[in-house]
């Protein structure tokens, strides 16, 4: 299987989770405000839920935005150089990113390993906190993954024009 196709697969599947938590965030509050004012019968079970499937949502953005290079940063000197200059700092740039996202997967199993041995529980949900704190490796994992794949693209497309 190509690299394009990995990676396509991998987006659809992180757009398509996204999309799925994002519907269920908006149908769990729609709930919540329908048994609150229409059946004066508030649950505490929808803010965790909802609150909990955000912070995934968010994290799913992350990988997306290192894929489609949405993620912030600043091309104020990036404008000024030339264009072989520019591939060479875009590569600088993706490596250093890649670093730091590898630094936050490591961080975060070290903190999810914390996590898991506590066998803390949700309040209100039958859920371990451990699924929860998993969403930063995570989502920083596949970021990786995406830097990668952008690393390797952009060393190819430097050769294939000396």
């Amino acid at each position: 299987m190509k690299a394009k196709n990995i990676l396509s697969y991998m987006n659809e599947g992180c757009a398509w989770l996204g999309s799925v938590l994002f519907i269920s965030v908006t149908l769990i509050c729609f709930l919540q405000v329908v048994l609150r004012y229409f059946m004066n019968s508030a649950q505490e079970w929808p803010e965790e839920a909802s609150r909990f499937l955000f912070i995934y949502i968010a994290y799913l953005g992350t990988a997306y935005g290192v894929y489609t290079k949405k993620h912030l940063k600043v091309d104020m000197v990036y404008l000024l150089l030339n264009q072989k200059w520019q591939k060479r700092l875009d590569i600088i740039s993706q490596i250093i990113t890649l670093g730091f996202m590898l630094l936050v997967v490591w961080k975060g199993c070290e903190m999810l390993e914390i996590v898991i041995e506590s066998e803390e529980e949700a309040l209100t949900l039958p859920i371990s906190l451990w699924l929860v704190w998993l969403a930063i490796p995570l989502s920083f994992l596949v970021s990786a993954v995406y830097c990668v794949f952008d690393i390797t693209a952009s060393l190819r497309s430097g050769k294939e024009e000396k």
